[in-house]
């Protein structure tokens, strides 16, 4: 990921698709909840998107804990929250451009989580840790 796209190098993923997490203080994948705000069983954190400006396309992003006790991550994009948050890349007639999505991840507590990115070209596993 470029570091000049929307604040350096705090940007996770390998491509195309790319994840930050805007309540970490580091580029390591931990951030604390308590700085999350509180929404109904969960916290709600910031989570923007991008998409490599070379990949045009459909994305499709869920997550689960992966302690096995089958909690899902919920998306919100807009007044829409579900468990499965479905894009659109479109192709970018500039190089070097990237489509960009502000969403909120709800995260149901302290945990490790997996998030998988599926597009046409691969599927990509990030995991963090909430605590």
């Amino acid at each position: 990921m470029p570091s000049h796209v929307f604040g350096g190098p705090f940007w996770l993923g390998d491509g195309p698709i790319y994840t930050s997490l805007t309540f970490a203080s580091s580029p390591s994948a931990t951030f604390s909840l308590s700085r999350v705000p509180v929404d109904g069983n969960g916290r709600s954190a910031k989570t923007p998107w991008v998409a490599d400006g070379m990949y045009s396309g459909a994305v499709v992003i869920r997550g689960r804990s992966l302690r096995g006790d089958g909690k899902a991550l919920r998306f919100r994009l807009s007044a829409v929250t579900a468990e499965r948050l479905e894009l659109q890349a479109p192709q970018s007639p500039v190089k070097g451009d990237y489509s960009f999505w502000p969403t909120a991840m709800i995260v149901p507590g302290a945990g490790c989580y997996g998030i998988q990115i599926d597009t046409a070209r691969r599927t990509q596993l990030v995991v963090f840790e909430a605590t």
